[in-house]
């Protein structure tokens, strides 16, 4: 029941919100330039937004809510393919991407739905081509036939759970452990 009421503060605790979280969706005035890449400013908004979703009690996600959607605007000009890789790059990252996954719930939930809406507008203005596809499976280290299915079915939870699934390992230390 409590989370059920957390859940509903976050998600019209603002008559303007659409979701809980950032939105990393949010109306593009030009298209994200994939080979942009991210700077160490866009790494820090991101690792802020998983390290929070993944680890602060849902009291605090509350508290946290401004921060987070200014996080998530100043992090929008970034592709979303670019977001994820800078995600699978960090050790910190991937443990908090991890974590929000075994989380569950409305919390992953909302960052999935979040995070499609970004890929999706990308798809709708034909901004996520082979190309870059191709060079982010190569710079994750995912084969890219593990991925692409999931990309043109545009279901971006089971997309991001592969990812994670994935994961090529380190045979001398598990990638999970931080």
């Amino acid at each position: 029941m409590f989370r059920i009421i957390i859940g509903a503060i976050l998600l019209f605790g603002s008559a303007q919100a659409r979701h809980s979280y950032p939105d990393v969706n949010l109306k593009q005035e030009a298209l994200r330039d994939y080979y942009a890449g991210y700077t160490q400013e866009d790494k820090k908004n991101w690792k802020f937004i998983l390290t929070t979703l993944s680890n602060k009690p849902l009291t605090k996600l509350l508290t946290l809510r401004p921060k987070l959607k200014s996080a998530g605007a100043k992090i929008n000009h970034v592709h979303p393919l670019q977001l994820l890789c800078c995600a699978f790059s960090d050790d910190s990252l991937k443990v908090a991407l991890r974590n929000l996954q075994s989380r569950g719930g409305f919390v992953w939930g909302e960052f999935i739905s979040d995070i499609g809406n970004s890929f999706n507008e990308e798809l709708s203005h034909n901004n996520m081509r082979d190309e870059f596809i191709h060079d982010f499976s190569l710079n994750v280290k995912i084969d890219i036939d593990v991925i692409y299915s999931s990309i043109q079915q545009r279901n971006w939870g089971k997309f991001i759970n592969l990812l994670i699934d994935h994961l090529p390992r380190d045979n001398s230390s598990d990638p999970w452990d931080d």
